[in-house]
């Protein structure tokens, strides 16, 4: 007997399955990024990367235009999309392990192009990564990489504005950084390297580029001349400042008027290569004059965000769902279930206090006011111990006078300190002491945990970072350090 069914005249409703695993890739990933995201935020507080909070805006825009544009074709495999989910969150992952936070949010914007792959598919999906590809704009530069390149700016900006004064027929000299005009001295400082443009102005060349109705060696000129235009405008600009405080004083550099001269120039740039572009545009036979120079539709933007709620629940999504959410929970997991700090303080405390319930983290933070070396005492009368105990005091050993009775207090700290320690656990010990060098710090630490009836390996030695360097003449620049103990 053969059945047949009649054709349905409506087609069956059934839950948006896509869509919410979807959702649950882009949840489950959030704690392990978090660090990064938050550290991010803290980035975009400074003025050369106040421009941080629009670049998510726009790629939004740009990924909404992407959709609306895009004719949905065959999406093709979604499984070279999981390779980079894998990739990024392997990235993340090393960035907690080694507690870079930059790190994590550079995977941040792997995993991002990695969920629109397996979203959409490899063949759909690479079209709209250049609205990701957008959000590194957003992001720190290494701070190696930062300085070296604040250095270079301040340098070349420094030399061509000088020349910008000289040709006006005053006399300069440069000393480094130092402009000398005679009665006033003018110092390029790292703000006015030109960062502060830069990096605003190379998002907006490259916005431009996507915008721009022309071939693309058009868009690629306009990109590469952002980053050269903008080093010579802002060089100009200190040529100008130059000029106006040889003629009318030091007030030209100071102020309302310093900060204005900045927006002049950024303004500058950006009609510079609106004006780039008109001109390319001219020049293209095959673009008439009624052509528009940028396509700014913005009609019809929403109705294809639908598309993306309504994406098959392939396997690859559920596979990126389910890595993304296991290493999100892990990493939710890891962080410390409980944390006591001890200072004599209570303003110190109080400040803590606030910024563990700004993390959200309240409830997990706790303090003890009073003297540290009492502190230390009840608490090992208490039976407390902790996975990690990290001691910070101040200088015992300001100068050599001071070293003898500051080296016992770093040993009294250590022999206190090392029984509050769980078995496996870790210590870190830190000095300031300027009288007291690395091996003597080190001896007295080693000597105080032995006492405490503790055994201890070395896992760490630490010292002040990049922003902190210190002279091969003066050795007590050195003062910094800390030590990491694995106590057994």
């Amino acid at each position: 007997m053969t059945a047949r069914f009649a054709p349905m005249d409506r087609p069956i409703r059934t839950l948006p399955w896509g869509g919410l695993v979807l959702a649950l890739l882009l949840f489950g990933g959030g704690p392990l990024f978090w660090p990064g995201l938050l550290s991010l935020g803290r980035a975009w507080s400074t003025p050369e990367y106040s421009h941080g909070p629009l670049i998510p805006l726009i790629s939004a825009w740009l990924f909404l235009r992407g959709l609306r544009d895009d004719p949905d074709p065959q999406p093709g495999s979604r499984w070279p999309g999981l390779l980079v989910v894998a990739a990024a969150l392997a990235l993340a992952a090393l960035g907690h392990l080694v507690r870079i936070d930059d790190v994590v949010t550079y995977a941040f914007i792997l995993w991002l192009g990695g969920v629109v792959l397996v979203s959409m598919g490899f063949a759909r999906g690479r079209r709209h990564l250049l609205a990701v590809l957008h959000l590194i704009f957003m992001l720190p530069l290494p701070q190696f990489v930062f300085w070296k390149l604040t250095i270079f700016l301040q340098l070349t900006s420094s030399q061509i504005g000088v020349w910008v004064i000289s040709t006006m027929g005053i006399p300069v000299f440069l000393d480094g950084n130092i402009i000398d005009l005679g009665v006033y001295k003018l110092q390029v400082a790292e703000a006015c390297s030109g960062l502060r443009y830069l990096f605003p102005i190379l998002s907006f060349s490259y916005l431009f580029g996507i915008l721009y109705r022309g071939p693309f060696w058009h868009k690629a000129v306009l990109f590469l001349t952002a980053a050269p235009l903008t080093v010579l405008m802002n060089a100009f600009r200190i040529g100008m400042i130059g000029v106006l405080v040889d003629r009318y004083g030091i007030a030209q550099a100071e102020g309302f008027l310093h900060v204005f001269e900045g927006w002049v120039i950024f303004g500058a740039c950006i009609a510079i290569l609106f004006l780039m572009a008109l001109g390319l545009q001219r020049l293209t036979p095959a673009r008439g004059r009624g052509t528009p120079l940028l396509d700014l539709e913005t009609e019809g933007l929403w109705p294809p965000l639908r598309r993306v709620f309504a994406l098959p629940a392939t396997p690859a999504l559920w596979a990126a769902a389910v890595l993304s959410l296991g290493l999100g929970l892990a990493a939710l997991a890891g962080g410390a279930a409980s944390a006591l700090a001890v200072d004599g303080s209570a303003a110190a405390l109080d400040l803590a206090t606030a910024g563990a319930k700004a993390m959200g983290q309240g409830d997990r933070f706790q303090t003890r006011q009073g003297d540290a070396f009492a502190v230390l005492e009840a608490l090992g009368e208490e039976g407390a111990q902790f996975d990690v105990v990290i001691c910070d005091p101040p200088a015992f050993a300001p100068a050599k006078p001071a070293l003898e009775a500051g080296l016992r207090a770093y040993e009294r700290v250590a022999r206190l300190a090392a029984p509050l320690v769980a078995p496996g656990g870790y210590l870190v010990l830190c000095s300031c002491s300027h009288a007291a060098d690395l091996n003597a710090f080190r001896n007295a630490s080693a000597r105080g945990i032995g006492r405490g009836g503790r055994r201890s390996q070395i896992l760490h030695t630490g010292f002040a970072g990049a922003d902190h360097p210190v002279l091969p003449q003066l050795a007590e620049g050195g003062y910094l350090k800390s030590l990491f103990f694995r106590l057994d």
